[in-house]
């Protein structure tokens, strides 16, 4: 599983960089890797197709991330880089 901030930018944005980091954030600690999808906020003009891509590499995330919640049209994906999660 990916363990770096680069590596999950990288997964994330592949689908459309040039949609995707206008709206997405990503922020590291020592111990995890937060991951905010702000598309509900932002309201961006992005194609289905890449939406589609991109939901599709954000839930196989979910699945080993310690918590992926939706909060004010932001959804917080907070993954652990220590082994083990």
């Amino acid at each position: 599983m990916v363990k770096t901030k680069e590596a999950v930018w990288e997964y994330l944005i592949e689908p459309s960089p040039l949609f995707l980091k206008q709206v997405l954030t990503i922020a590291e600690t020592k111990a995890y890797i937060l991951v905010m999808d702000a598309r509900q906020m932002k309201n961006r003009s992005i194609p289905d197709l890449v939406i589609t891509r991109f939901e599709s590499r954000f839930q196989h995330l979910c699945q080993y991330s310690c918590n992926c919640q939706e909060y004010d049209g932001v959804t917080y994906l907070l993954i652990s880089k220590l082994s083990g999660n």
